[in-house]
Parts: structure tokens; sequence; C-alpha cells
């Protein structure tokens, strides 16, 4: 079991705990600093499709059917989540 996990893997693992977790969660910490909540929501909810994406260019990944399905998944539920804010009407109040 645990004893059979190469140092790579431990590696491996300890990377992306710090790195990418921690990270992105410190980012995503300062960014509200910075930004209003929903933009940085935004991009915590486009994160994954970036870095499928970044994936292609750097590591020429091969992207799935199932990826383009979950990326249209999500930019629809962004879409809907900011439609007023897009194209919703202006009310000026006097």
């Amino acid at each position: 079991p645990w004893g059979d996990v190469s140092l790579t893997a431990w590696s491996a693992a300890m990377y992306l705990i710090v790195f990418a977790t921690v990270g992105s969660i410190y980012l995503f910490t300062f960014s509200l600093r910075k930004l209003s909540a929903t933009t940085a929501s935004v991009f915590i909810y486009l994160q994954p499709v970036i870095a499928s994406v970044m994936s292609v260019f750097i590591l020429k990944e091969v992207l799935s059917l199932n990826f383009y399905i979950s990326a249209a998944m999500i930019l629809s539920g962004l879409l809907l989540f900011q439609w007023n804010s897009l194209f919703g009407k202006k009310v000026v109040k006097r």
C-alpha cells in the first residue's frame, strides 16, 4: 500500500497540494481584494477549462469529447449566472 508509492509519486502529490491547491486558493483570496466577488468567482469556475486548454499547448494533451461537453456546461452556467449584468436592462433611478 503506502510503501509501494514511489518518491516521484509523493513529490507530484506534494507539488499539487502546495502549488495547485494552496496557490489557487491564495490567488483567489488575493483577487477578492482587487475584484468583486462575482468577477473572482468567474475565474474559479473557468480554472478547469483554462488548465485543460493549457495542457494541450504545454503537454500536447488531446482533449476528449467529455472535455468539450464539460466546458460547454461550465460556460453555459457562467453565461446564465452573468446574463442580467451582460444583457439586462439598465434601470436608472432618479
